[in-house]
């Protein structure tokens, strides 16, 4: 019987505010930025995201043995989803 092992190289996260969640993870948190793009468009990220015309600032981190890609949308404008906890 073969044995099937996965594994993940991130987790992506959907943000409101850029400066301010990566000031969470990298302040408060200890991770440590690996890479970040502003403005990010075109038609392999439109593809990957499902959305055409999508255009996004996104931020890699890592800390603790893994990764965390933030991303926030420019285009689409996303939805207010109420007040914040």
């Amino acid at each position: 019987m073969a044995v099937f092992e996965a594994a993940f190289h991130h987790v992506g996260i959907s943000v409101r505010d850029m400066e301010e969640a990566v000031a969470f993870y990298r302040d408060a948190l200890g991770f440590s930025i690996v890479w970040a793009h502003k403005g990010r468009t075109g038609e392999p990220l439109q593809n990957v995201v499902g959305l055409p015309g999508a255009v996004m600032d996104i931020t890699m981190l890592e800390g603790y043995g893994m990764r965390v890609e933030l991303f926030q949308y420019h285009i689409p404008e996303g939805r207010d989803r109420g007040e914040r906890r």
